[in-house]
């Protein structure tokens, strides 16, 4: 019997303890639709007062310093069931207002900050560095807050650095060169190759409006006006120019 695929849902809230939107919802919904359909899914929360208050009598489930921050893990659930991790770090989460913004509406300065030190930490708990004995094959990340956890996830090569692509199938963060053109650096010193002038087709000019008139009127062919039509002379061998009568 193969063991459950382990997905770390990351999540920068998750209905009933933290919600300012449609993805509170879905953190709520998708993780235990997993769990439903036998997947160890978990979900992964900052430290809020709403969330801390959820999770009052919750076990320490290790401790470990992330970008010169220092970060308790609690192992706790959520009321639907589903385990949930509440990364306890009071400098970044233990304020008032919401998730992103102040009680006056403003967004938190230091939100860049707040949140690159949540996705390390869950690049961090999807690789081999983990202080959890729990460890995901997946990390499931949600919306820019968690959207440099794959780019950190990259640097470290850890091996659940993967996506799925819009057709279905799994790719690669890596980005992998084309097995037809060199890598960059062979590329980079490839002699430049002269470009060749394409030939030009010779497009015959037309000669102005002016030119085309004047020649039509000296071989007796012009029609500009009926003025011109007088005052022009015939064409030699012209019935009119052989004089007879």
């Amino acid at each position: 019997m193969t063991a459950a695929l382990k997905i770390l849902f990351a999540t920068p809230e998750c209905a009933p303890v933290v919600k300012t939107g449609g993805l509170g919802d879905v953190s709520a919904a998708l993780p235990f639709a997993l769990r439903e359909l036998g997947l160890d899914a978990r979900v992964l929360l900052p430290g809020y007062p709403s969330v801390l208050a959820a999770a009052a009598d919750a076990p320490e489930a290790g401790t470990l310093e992330v970008l010169g921050f220092s970060i308790r893990l609690l192992d706790a659930r959520l009321p639907s069931g589903v385990p949930l991790l509440v990364a306890d770090c009071p400098k970044l989460y233990a304020r008032g207002g919401g998730p992103y913004q102040a009680d006056d509406g403003d967004d938190w300065d230091d939100n860049a900050v707040r949140f690159g030190v949540f996705s390390k930490l869950a690049a961090v708990l999807g690789s081999s560095t983990s202080p959890l004995d729990w460890r995901p094959d997946v990390v499931h990340c949600n919306d820019w807050p968690t959207a440099l956890a794959p780019v950190y996830m990259l640097r470290r090569r850890s091996p659940c650095c993967r996506a799925p692509s819009p057709r279905g199938r799994e790719r690669a963060w890596a980005p992998r060169a084309s097995p037809r053109s060199p890598p960059r650096e062979s590329r980079d010193r490839l002699p430049s190759r002269t470009a060749r002038p394409r030939p030009r087709r010779a497009v015959p000019r037309r000669s102005p409006p002016s030119c085309r008139r004047r020649a039509r009127r000296a071989r007796g062919a012009c029609r500009c006006s009926p003025s011109c039509r007088r005052g022009r002379r015939p064409a030699p061998g012209s019935a009119s120019g052989r004089g007879g009568g």
